[in-house]
């Protein structure tokens, strides 16, 4: 092989390899054509950011375009963009789910029934993200509690 070849051979590399790491470390999602935008209302989203998986029965269907507070009322809104193939209903639930214990948090939706919810409707039915520092201190405080309390009883 000549220097030359090897030389425009690493480049192309190079290039590739940036292009594969902006796409990873991109934050902005653009919504496509085929995309319906939803805005689901929580109170607490624990980690949740423009990028994240919308998914339904665990398949990927979308993605969170941005989150944001609302200054007025403080409650956190989240614009889905979901694939047009999938229509939500007015009964549609959207909840921040972990994707483990080190993992991040995705949005799960469930379609519900009814009629359908309008492209930039609001997902009202929303279950908050679970923040298990505060679950694992409430185990620990209430062992710690139950323990003291077994002995005064005899």
């Amino acid at each position: 092989m000549s220097r030359a070849f090897e030389v425009v051979l690493g480049v192309v590399v190079v290039a590739v390899f940036g292009v594969f790491a902006y796409f990873l470390t991109s934050n902005q999602i653009a919504a496509s054509a085929s995309d319906t935008s939803y805005v689901a209302i929580f109170r607490k989203v624990d980690g949740l950011k423009a990028g994240d998986a919308v998914r339904i029965g665990g398949v990927t269907v979308g993605r969170v375009n941005k989150v944001e507070v609302d200054p007025e009322t403080f409650e956190v809104l989240a614009t889905l963009e979901v694939d047009t193939q999938y229509v939500l209903t007015q009964r549609a639930q959207a909840s921040v789910l972990s994707n483990g214990l080190l993992g991040g948090v995705y949005v799960a939706l469930e379609a519900g029934f009814g009629e359908p919810l309008e492209a930039n409707g609001y997902i009202e039915n929303t279950t908050d993200a679970l923040n298990f520092t505060e679950l694992i201190n409430q185990v620990i405080s209430s062992v710690a509690f139950g323990f003291g309390s077994a002995g005064d009883d005899q």
